[in-house]
This record gives C-alpha cells, sequence and structure tokens, in this order.
C-alpha cells in the first residue's frame, strides 16, 4: 500500500471511529443524564419488547454506549468495542424493530422507527472490526514493531538477522576466499 493509500485509510477509519463512537457517546449520555428517566424509560421501553433482563440489558446499552463510544473515539480496544456495538445493533434489530421496515420515516414523514439506522451503525462497527483502528489511535501505543519482534526473537534463539547470513552474501563472500 502506498503511501497516500495508508495516509487515507487511516483518515477514514478515524472519521468511523470519531463519528459512531460520537453517536455511541451522544445516545448513552442523552439517556443518562439529559432525559427525565431515561434508562427507566428505556427499561420499559424494552420491556414492552419482552428483551430478557431489561434493566441489565437498558444499563448494559447505556453504560456500553458511554464507555465503549469515549474508547472509540480515542481508539482504545477498537475492535473489541466495535465487536460489541455490531452484536447490540444486531440484537437490537432483532428485537425491537424488525417488524417495522427498514424504513426511519414512512410516506408523510413522520418517524416510525424502522431498522436502517441499526444497520447503518452495524456496518461501520463491521468496518472497525475487520480493519482495525488505524495508526491516529492509542490501540497503536500498546503494540510493539514488527521488527523489534523479529529482533527480540532472534536474541532468544541466539541468531543474528544481519544481512551478511543472507544466502546472497554467503555465496559471494565464500567464493572470494
Amino acid at each position: 500500500m502506498n503511501a497516500f493509500t495508508q495516509v487515507l485509510h487511516d483518515i477514514t477509519l478515524l472519521l468511523i471511529r470519531i463519528g459512531l463512537g460520537g453517536l455511541m457517546f451522544w445516545h448513552g449520555f442523552t439517556r443518562w443524564l439529559l432525559t427525565p428517566d431515561g434508562v427507566t424509560k428505556y427499561v420499559d421501553y424494552l420491556g414492552q419488547f419482552a428483551v430478557p433482563y431489561p434493566i441489565y440489558a437498558s444499563w448494559g446499552v447505556t453504560i456500553l454506549e458511554l464507555v465503549g463510544g469515549i474508547f472509540l473515539i480515542l481508539g482504545a480496544l477498537t475492535r473489541i468495542v466495535a465487536l460489541l456495538a455490531l452484536v447490540q445493533q444486531a440484537l437490537s434489530i432483532s428485537y425491537t424493530n424488525y417488524w417495522r421496515g427498514p424504513n426511519l420515516l414512512d410516506q408523510a414523514g413522520t418517524y416510525v422507527g424502522g431498522w436502517e439506522y441499526n444497520v447503518t451503525l452495524g456496518l461501520l462497527a463491521l468496518v472497525l472490526v475487520a480493519f482495525g483502528p488505524g495508526r491516529a489511535a492509542i490501540d497503536r501505543l500498546f503494540r510493539r514493531p514488527k521488527d523489534a519482534e523479529a529482533e527480540d526473537d532472534d536474541t532468544a534463539t541466539g541468531t543474528t538477522s544481519s544481512s551478511t547470513n543472507s544466502p546472497s552474501m554467503v555465496s559471494a563472500s565464500s567464493s572470494t576466499w
């Protein structure tokens, strides 16, 4: 991958992380603090669809959206949080709005709550699961470079990885002696 394509790849993943993480954080924040009885209303909402353990589900979703949104924005534990967000969207579709159809709005323009928004968020999460956070992420700080990893393996086995041990150099040096 050339440098321009790599930079474009990283910028795209950064924008996806900021967008998905920002939406998740905003939904969790408004449910938790800005909406009066927001979590309680969400428990009632999930309960009407016979979601198992709606109290735990609503608090779990709220915490995932708050903490996971921050983690996605920063690029920390990106693949894990994105996988959880993908599962959350799949469960949300299967429990609460699969029967409404794909459209968020009907012909008159009123909100009917279809599942197209959930599919979009799930696909954004799937991109992050598949491709990771990109280079502009905290996850990158905790990875060892591949060269250092190979050097540590060579040191542990007692071999060296210098260029003089390559077959072409060995054959060239042995023919001159």
